[in-house]
């Protein structure tokens, strides 16, 4: 159980140091268990019911601490389903940084994809072999900014591209509030089974620089993910270009068990 406790700030001094308000204490204390493990990324945390019994604290007090890791980036809140982890730290103010498939799903919710074109194209030559499929194939582009949701800053200019399999998928994308691949899933039973992405660093043509509110010809960093079903099958494309002080990639590599003899 989680008490305040004023303790005193100097001997003779007759001042007592403020205690920490409770959330702030059990925000602290959620942000250690989640860095450690303890509540894994890609899991659901404890009901605001079962946290508040196992903290001894009130339901305002854990749902005032769980706004604020969700502002931190750290957790999602989806009604119906629970609040789910996404990242094990906080994202520094403006930059994102992506280490895993559930914290890229946690991404997609904070930032929001404008649209601003969306048509049916045949592909060919160069961008046929590059989508992996046969000239001719059609294929829904969708074009767009990345913005955070909270205060609207554009964080990267888009291109997605999606085999034109899904009767009448432009419709969920007009009111998309997840990731993509979240959406196939719950309305057309489709399985992202491999995601390949890459990233290069690039210098920001005109266009994107206006889009994104810097100066042109500044760095950037472009982010290539290709999604896969099963039989290896390309469903998806997406390009972004970020600002270069606006997304960061974070890799954990561990060393593999030792081999038994």
């Amino acid at each position: 159980m989680m008490k305040d406790v004023s303790r005193p700030e100097g001997a003779g001094s007759g001042r007592t140091r403020r205690p920490s308000p409770q959330h702030a204490m059990l925000t602290e204390k959620l942000l250690t268990l989640i860095d450690s493990g303890h509540y894994p990324v890609g899991e659901l945390l404890p009901t605001e019911h079962a946290l508040s019994a196992e903290f001894g604290l009130s339901r305002q007090t854990v749902r005032e601490a769980l706004r604020r890791l969700a502002e931190q980036g750290l957790i999602t809140r989806q009604p119906g389903i629970g609040t789910r982890v996404v990242r094990r730290t906080p994202h520094d103010d403006g930059v994102y940084s992506i280490s895993s498939m559930s914290e890229l799903e946690g991404y997609a919710e904070e930032a929001r994809l404008d649209i601003t074109a969306m048509y049916e194209a045949p592909v060919s030559g160069d961008e046929a072999r590059r989508l992996e499929c046969n000239e001719g194939a059609l294929w829904l582009n969708v074009e767009g900014i990345r913005s955070r949701r909270s205060d609207g800053m554009p964080l990267g200019v888009a291109r997605i591209q999606l085999r034109a399999w899904f009767p009448g998928v432009t419709e969920h994308l007009k009111r998309l509030k997840e990731a993509i691949p979240t959406m196939l899933a719950r309305e057309y039973d489709t399985s992202i089974e491999e995601i390949q992405q890459e990233a290069r660093a690039v210098l920001l043509t005109d266009d994107e620089a206006a889009a994104l509110r810097v100066p042109p010809g500044g760095p950037g960093l472009a982010v290539i993910r290709r999604y896969y079903l099963d039989g290896d099958r390309l469903v998806l494309r997406g390009r972004i270009v970020y600002a270069a002080d606006r997304f960061a990639y974070s890799l954990t590599f561990r060393k593999n068990d030792p081999v038994r003899r």
